[in-house]
């Protein structure tokens, strides 16, 4: 194993003096935390890991914090996380002028007198708002100076980071995923999303989706086993298999990701603007999202503003998932009652059941008998209207 976050640190300070005995004794407890670390990690033990993590950072405070000047510092270019609300920048910037920084920022060396920003970029935003020249940081010690020069490298590193903590939120979290797995397995991030769909419609015809969920709690070896186990029966497919083992690697389940976070990357431009502006919750904007021309029966534009106010009502009056569910329910009703002719129940069921289908996750046989289906239906359709 090699040298671990902290050991230049610890190394530096005390070397000059020559007391190598506690050089030694610090840089033991150094990588007993980062190992005891990683272990709680990999356990999912958050609690516990977060304690170690609060004494590891004060294990480098004591013999490495440095005052970095904010104009050396830029953020990391593959920051998955792009949310950084105003409002929440601006209360973090008063607990900043009231009460001080509490924690330093984490830094990559870069070149002379540059660093990338790897934990704390709220705060770097935070203290720019406040004017301030100086930040707290620790220095982190990079054993390949040139990874820092591969997107690549930053991007998984910062995605690890932000992933443990749990504070991604679902479109951060997806772009970031699209992003990794393009890069690692060459497939294009456009149809990343549609082979995870793939896949899981056909487990969920086989009644196979638990052979993929439980996964994640398995250990590498055994995930090995048992996706090669499902290629060889043909239950997934190469390009999927890829998909499943970069997610695996975040310790992230396939299906929820299926479910909650990739729906996200098909959110209209203004609710995307609204989660990162102004602090829209994924679920929410999932819910709005259905306020589309279409369901309206109204103009882009028109369905545009609709959206913006209601968009505005939910943050302002901080409802939760629920009560926006039931403005968006009553909002649609009001639209569709008004401009739209009324319906017996069998057609709105039938109307919706076909609409409701979803093309992209059926195989290429099962779309020609729908199509075939369709069809039929449709000569049908004609020849009422001529009697």
């Amino acid at each position: 194993m090699g040298r671990r976050i902290g050991d230049n640190l610890v190394s530096s300070q005390f070397a000059q003096i020559g007391v190598h005995q506690e050089l030694n004794q610090a840089n033991q407890k150094i990588e007993e935390l980062t190992t005891e670390i990683e272990r709680l990690k990999a356990s999912g033990n958050k609690s516990a890991e977060e304690k170690k993590v609060v004494e590891l950072h004060s294990s480098l405070q004591s013999q490495g914090i440095q005052k970095i000047a904010l104009s050396q510092i830029k953020p990391n270019p593959e920051q998955p996380r792009q949310t950084f609300s105003s409002e929440s920048l601006l209360l973090l910037a008063r607990s900043l002028e009231s009460d001080g920084q509490q924690q330093p920022i984490l830094l990559f060396a870069h070149r002379d007198k540059e660093y990338f920003l790897f934990d704390g970029e709220r705060r770097w935003r935070a203290a720019q708002l406040l004017r301030w020249k100086i930040i707290d940081a620790v220095i982190i010690p990079q054993r390949d100076s040139a990874s820092l020069e591969k997107p690549e490298t930053l991007r998984r590193q910062a995605l690890l980071v932000n992933h443990h903590r749990e504070n991604l939120n679902p479109l951060d979290l997806a772009e970031a995923l699209v992003k990794e797995i393009a890069t690692r397995e060459g497939i294009s991030e456009l149809e990343i999303p549609k082979l995870l769909n793939a896949l899981m419609a056909r487990l969920t015809r086989r009644n196979l989706v638990d052979e993929l969920t439980t996964l994640v709690s398995m250990t590498k070896e055994k995930q090995e086993e048992k996706l090669q186990k499902l290629a060889s029966e043909g239950v997934i497919k190469e390009q999927e298999n890829q998909i499943v083992r970069c997610l695996l690697s975040f310790q992230l389940n396939p299906a929820s990701i299926k479910a909650n976070v990739f729906p996200s990357l098909k959110f209209s431009d203004d609710l995307k603007a609204a989660i990162r502006n102004d602090g829209l919750g994924g679920h929410h904007a999932k819910v709005i999202q259905q306020l589309n021309a279409e369901s309206l029966d109204k103009s882009e534009k028109e369905a545009l503003i609709i959206r913006q106010q209601l968009t505005k009502e939910v943050i302002e009056g901080k409802l939760s998932v629920a009560a926006t569910r039931t403005r968006v329910a009553s909002e649609l009703a009001k639209h569709t009652q008004q401009e739209k002719p009324l319906m017996s129940t069998v057609t709105q069921k039938a109307i919706a059941v076909i609409t409701g289908v979803k093309l992209n996750e059926m195989e290429k046989t099962e779309l020609e008998a729908f199509e075939k289906a369709l069809k039929e239906k449709l000569k049908e359709i004609r020849a009422n209207f001529k009697k």
